[in-house]
């Protein structure tokens, strides 16, 4: 019996501290100016072993969202060439992106890359390990 009870107050613990871990942005690239021979697909880019990584401090996630709900949507169903993904986080829902100079898909839906968005991708791309 105190076997079990031990059992279920480690399961607990381990549950509560699971719970508890800070959710944490990431980005990953090829680099913006890349060229590939073929159009490379968010799902391409992801499986990519020659990609680069950063885990987004909480003032780049914040500024990320704050540029995102700027962005325009795309009325045209253009294809997507990608060359950074990642996702960050709006409270506790991940909000997925892939995109590449011009263009960017959050969740699913396609949006202009604003000037502003740009300038601090390339930026935060230039710290990518």
């Amino acid at each position: 019996m105190k076997f079990l009870q031990k059992l279920l107050l480690i399961i607990f613990s381990y549950s509560m501290f699971l719970s508890c871990q800070k959710q944490q942005a990431e980005i990953h690239s090829i680099g913006f100016y890349t060229t590939t021979i073929t159009l490379v697909s968010c799902e391409k880019l992801k499986k990519a072993s020659h990609k680069k990584s950063k885990v987004l401090l909480d003032e780049e996630n914040a500024k990320l969202l704050i540029l995102f709900s700027k962005l325009k949507p795309i009325e045209s169903d253009t294809n997507l060439d990608a060359r950074l993904y990642g996702y960050v986080y709006d409270k506790s829902q991940k909000i997925n992106f892939c995109m590449n100079i011009g263009i960017i898909e959050i969740n699913g839906k396609k949006f202009n890359v604003s000037d502003e968005l740009k300038q601090y991708m390339l930026l935060l791309s230039r710290k990518l390990k």
